[in-house]
């Protein structure tokens, strides 16, 4: 989720099937909430496979040899609706998405009165919109992860007559069993690890789209067709993704691992487990599935994002 990154702050008269810059200010704001989560709903529907897969992929145990292992393993042996499992739950991170949005245009708005450096006007916004919506997405994120990897533990690579998939379990069920071993803070776990990783990859990601459509505009000044933005949009989806993807993998285990003796899971002993285990290696587990979904998630949610704000134009 994000806004709009083109250069400059004000419209501007472009050729026919060309964008203009459409800024904060030009929206009508009841329109552009009532399309925004539309988009950003469909978008996930898209792209939630691919985060199922590397959720599983990076969790603790994984029974898988790698991605497409796991795609494969998943609908042979669960059926195809299982790449969907806690679907639900995740699908109130729209509202974050929300939250997010109105953070990083009002700080975007407020950067540009400052700087004109669009790194800068890009970066600081990105990561103050992650930090902010992270209060929303770290409950969202354990409840649904928890639901993802539900069942798969019945399941060894390879071995034949595999038994049936466990019934898939509920967002109340698990929420229920949170509450009652860990409190309401269990649906906090990890939260500082998941500001750590989300703030800095949002920054990232608009500091490389920024600059990716900069050197766009540059080319071809007259021109911002919306296959420039989403070709910046994959780019940077792909590079926050493999940056960002050790972080990820160890914010996943903190988030999924079993309580130790009435303890839950420090990033310190997460780390050196995963160290253990798959070596230093360990720390791109799912890296591949991350930019399968980084990447088309980048490309949609920044298409359907422009087209939003151009459809709630005043």
């Amino acid at each position: 989720d994000g806004g709009s990154l083109t250069g400059s702050p004000t419209m501007t008269e472009e050729a026919p099937g060309s964008l203009g810059v459409v800024e904060w200010a030009h929206l009508d704001k009841k329109k552009f909430y009532l399309l925004a989560p539309i988009g950003s709903l469909l978008t996930r529907l898209v792209v939630y496979p691919t985060n199922l897969v590397k959720t599983r992929l990076q969790a603790p145990g994984s029974l898988y040899t790698g991605t497409f292992d796991a795609f494969r393993t998943i609908v042979k042996y669960e059926g195809f609706p299982a790449l969907f499992k806690g679907f639900l739950p995740n699908s109130l991170g729209v509202i974050a998405s929300q939250v997010y949005v109105t953070v990083f245009e009002f700080s975007r708005h407020m950067t540009s009165q400052y700087t004109s450096n669009d790194f800068v006007r890009n970066f600081v916004p990105g990561g103050l919109a992650s930090l902010v919506s992270q209060s929303i997405v770290v409950p969202v994120d354990i409840i649904s992860q928890r639901m993802m990897v539900h069942g798969q533990v019945n399941h060894a690579v390879g071995t034949p007559g595999m038994p049936p998939a466990t019934k898939s379990v509920s967002a109340r069920a698990v929420f229920s069993s949170i509450i009652k071993s860990e409190g309401v803070f269990g649906l906090f776990r990890g939260y500082w690890i998941s500001i750590l990783t989300f703030a800095p990859g949002s920054a990232i990601w608009w500091a490389v789209y920024g600059s990716v459509r900069s050197l766009q505009l540059a080319e071809n000044k007259t021109d911002s067709h919306l296959f420039d933005q989403a070709l910046a949009g994959a780019i940077a989806g792909s590079v926050t993704a493999v940056s960002t993807c050790p972080i990820d993998t160890i914010r996943t285990r903190v988030q999924l691992a079993d309580r130790h003796n009435g303890r839950a899971p420090t990033v310190p002993s997460v780390f050196s487990a995963l160290i253990k285990e798959a070596g230093y290696r360990g720390l791109m587990k799912g890296v591949t599935a991350r930019v399968l979904h980084t990447a088309p998630n980048s490309v949609l949610m920044i298409t359907a994002y422009e087209t939003v704000k151009r459809m709630s134009m005043r």
